[in-house]
């Protein structure tokens, strides 16, 4: 068993729902340890949209990375979502960090290229960290590196519940 943190973004729909689909689906592919706040956040990539609810999640899985990749995907095509980069979604999951690993494919790069950029993942993971989850190692320097607005909406008991 490994662990890896997941970030959670939704921004159509019931946003609140589809992220507590989305830690039903993270329960049905490894342990959910903990769980971050949901912060409602501002587009980033484009802006012309409405704000997103981001969460972070720690889980523990027997997936590799590639195969955990694999997972959330097929998950996620259960949801709608606009095909434009950057655009609407009901419900998207990335992997942010995985236990061990630094990797470089086609399909998915360890830890998350542009994690470090994004004030809707650092601030979450942040959260996290400063619980006492493991790091593996990544430093969050400055949690707002994009100057977006990110708003605490809820706690972390809003999406351990479900």
């Amino acid at each position: 068993m490994k662990l890896a943190y997941i970030g959670l973004g939704s921004n159509m729909g019931d946003r609140l729902a589809n992220m507590r689909r989305g830690i039903e689906v993270l329960r049905r592919i490894g342990n959910v340890l903990r769980v971050s706040s949901v912060y409602e956040t501002e587009p980033w990539g484009r802006e012309d949209q409405a704000w997103f609810l981001n969460a972070v999640a720690l889980i523990e899985t027997p997936l590799e990375p590639l195969e955990l990749l694999r997972a959330l995907k097929t998950a996620e095509s259960g949801f709608r979502r606009e095909p434009a980069k950057w655009g609407p979604r009901e419900l998207d999951m990335d992997i942010l960090l995985y236990e061990g690993a630094e990797l470089q494919t086609q399909d998915l790069v360890l830890p998350h290229p542009a994690m470090g950029e994004r004030s809707f993942v650092l601030v979450p993971l942040a959260e996290l960290f400063a619980a006492g989850a493991p790091s593996f190692g990544y430093v969050i320097e400055n949690p707002f590196p994009d100057g977006k607005r990110v708003r605490v909406f809820s706690g972390p008991e809003t999406l351990e519940e479900t």
